[in-house]
């Protein structure tokens, strides 16, 4: 039987994907130049998580053992950016963090 709170996190996460889709095909989503929300933010963390598996740099069995996603913001000498942290409840490898602009572009993750 699948674990039920895995299965709520997820179900949420799809979600907010297809929220996020939903702006971008109505046209009504923020232009490249604005802030993304944190909650937009996450569906992106997601995709730049995807490549780094696609990469080599995780394990695939990360696409099923997502445990959290947490998500902060920091600022490092005027330069903001959100850092979006992954845990996995398979274990192996510690949480990775992926850190984009308030935009929403990638500047890098803990694995580089």
């Amino acid at each position: 039987m699948p674990d039920s709170k895995a299965s709520y996190v997820l179900i949420g996460l799809v979600f907010v994907a297809l929220v996020i889709w939903s702006d971008f095909a109505s046209g009504t989503a923020a232009s490249a130049d604005q802030a993304v929300t944190p909650l937009a933010a996450i569906p992106k963390g997601i995709t730049y998580l995807e490549g780094l598996i696609e990469k080599g740099k995780l394990d695939p069995g990360w696409r099923n053992h997502i445990a959290s996603v947490g998500i902060s913001l920091r600022n490092t000498k005027g330069f903001a950016e959100y850092v979006l942290s992954f845990k996995s409840k398979s274990g192996g490898t510690g949480p990775v963090s992926i850190f984009m602009t308030m935009d929403g572009q990638y500047t890098g993750s803990s694995l580089e």
